[in-house]
């Protein structure tokens, strides 16, 4: 029997009680027992005296479809911050299903999140779950079923009502998947394809998922100007199909919305849970954002799809178009460069030649450096020479809304981590570092025992994780040790590839994934079931 007993920790156990001093020992995997002291001979001994113990944390938003499947660094910036499970397949922008013959149009669209799919295609669900498992990553992983990747399955990018047949096909897709194993249906309401559904149409979408009792994760339509209408309408999905509500990535975008926009969106979400529908939210402990260029499109412009609009933004009557449709109110659709600010939208990375010399840099000032007419110019051809696959960061928000989001109970705490090619946002090196020392050390914002709850208990229980976030006899053994005062996240705006530090030890499973600041061997982790 493998035994290691940890003695003498703070036990933060994720349920947001107080903590407790107390050795834990793990047997085979899992905890066997919490108690002041615990004697077990023959056991590995990991000294925690001055130190915290906690459940591992659970990153319910990250876009690692493909990086959890290719890249043999995959897990060293999750474990350096205490990430033992983590799930994919977020904001509708899954790598499943990717048939022919849409497979290639649906792996250009998501590479600005996920990054290059290298040849990866997968029919339905169950083929991505079984590649998984052939080679598990060193962290746990789970899936949701995107609904954009399922419509551009069925019938592409283009703006046309769903048949009844392709409509019975979608569902079929979105059923396959959860009886894969999926932990829920994620939709992208901003993006294309999904921009193009009508009410009915995702109401029939989404009820695919009520037999299952999973929750549908929504990156709602708008942020900024459109925010409170925009949290109506899933939870108005959600009340019509049936199903729970989880509102992706929570924040309100826009300087003139800042201090007012936030508290009526909580205000929706909490009648809804006081009327009986179970609404729960997430949110990332940055002030800025990253998402696709080609997200600050207006719909109607993306009418046109694929390598079509890329040759089109690349001619002075498509750069005249988009500047039109920018000029005009979109109803639906937040306009973010008029709603922050052209100097505000930085690009993180794209795919071009001379590309990395971008990074960091404005749209206006890359407008400016070369002597083009407006950023509107810059956007498109920005656009056309990467044929869409560039990345954004935008500094949309304030901190005291981030905080007021944070501090609701019902707010899991994520990284919304991308994994384009290149520099992105800090977020995917340094969120859960971050939650701990700028929201519990330094700011005060959220107390550790409740910071712990909301990256450990809190996400397992809305994903349906039942062995993991709790420590407690019985559950499986993924379990952080760290001093909250040395934790650090390093990554930058303009550095964000460097790793965290002060995580002293991981265990997946029950065995050490982290130790002494270095990655373990892997082989610990394991694929999340619903």
């Amino acid at each position: 029997m493998e035994r290691t007993l940890i003695s003498g920790g703070l036990i933060v156990d994720g349920s947001g009680k107080t903590p407790a001093r107390a050795d834990l020992l793990i047997e085979d995997g899992r905890i066997a027992g919490i108690a002041p002291s615990i004697q077990a001979e023959g056991a590995t001994l990991v000294q925690a005296a001055g130190k915290v113990v906690t459940p591992g944390f659970i990153d319910i938003h990250r876009h690692c479809d493909i990086a959890a499947l290719i890249d043999p660094q995959f897990g060293i910036a999750e474990l350096a911050q205490g990430i033992t499970t983590v799930v994919g397949g977020n904001c509708g922008l899954s790598i499943v299903p990717t048939p022919e013959p849409y497979a290639e149009q649906i792996q250009a669209y998501v590479a600005p999140c996920l990054g290059p799919a290298r040849g990866l295609r997968f029919a339905d669900g169950e083929a991505y779950m079984r590649a998984l498992a052939q080679k598990p990553p060193r962290v746990n992983m789970g899936m949701l079923v995107g609904l954009g990747a399922v419509r551009a399955a069925v019938k592409g990018y283009a703006r046309k009502p769903f048949a009844h047949s392709e409509l019975q096909r979608a569902k079929e897709m979105i059923a396959c998947a959860l009886e894969a194993g999926m932990l829920g249906l994620s939709v992208g309401v901003m993006y294309a394809p999904e921009c193009y559904n009508t009410d009915e149409e995702y109401i029939s979408l989404i009820s695919a998922a009520a037999p299952y009792g999973r929750p549908v994760c929504c990156h709602i339509r708008g942020e900024g100007d459109g925010l409170v209408p925009s949290v109506r309408e899933v939870i108005h999905w959600g009340e019509r199909a049936g199903v729970p509500v989880h509102i992706s990535h929570l924040k309100c975008t826009g300087i003139r919305n800042w201090g007012r926009g936030i508290g009526e969106a909580i205000e929706e979400i909490e009648r809804a849970r006081a009327g009986g529908l179970d609404v729960t939210c997430d949110v990332y402990p940055y002030d800025a954002g990253a998402t696709t260029l080609v997200s600050l499109l207006p719909p109607c412009v993306l009418e046109d799809d694929g390598e079509r609009l890329w040759d089109k933004l690349g001619t002075r009557q498509g750069v005249e178009q988009v500047r039109l449709a920018l000029g005009k109110p979109q109803p639906g659709w937040d306009n973010m460069a008029e709603s922050i600010g052209w100097d505000r939208i930085t690009v993180s990375s794209a795919a071009l030649a001379g590309g990395e010399r971008l990074a960091g840099k404005s749209l206006e000032a890359i407008c400016n450096e070369r002597n083009l007419s407006d950023p509107v110019e810059a956007l498109c051809r920005l656009l056309a020479e990467s044929r869409g696959n560039a990345q954004i960061v935008v500094h949309s928000m304030s901190r005291d809304d981030v905080d007021a989001v944070a501090r609701l109970p019902y707010a899991c705490l994520i990284s919304d981590a991308l994994y384009s090619q290149g520099p992105s946002h800090p977020r995917r090196y340094g969120a859960f570092a971050r939650v701990i020392r700028d929201l519990v050390v330094e700011r005060g914002v959220i107390g550790l025992p409740e910071a712990v709850r909301k990256m450990t208990a809190l996400p397992a229980q809305r994903l349906g994780m039942a062995d993991a976030g709790l420590l407690a006899p019985g559950k499986r053994a993924d379990i952080c040790v760290f001093d909250p005062a040395l934790v650090r996240d390093h990554a930058t705006y303009e550095e964000p590839q460097r790793l965290s530090t002060g995580m002293e030890a991981v265990f997946i499973g029950g065995k050490a994934a982290w130790l002494g600041e270095r990655p373990r061997a892997a082989g610990t982790a394991r694929v999340v079931h619903a």
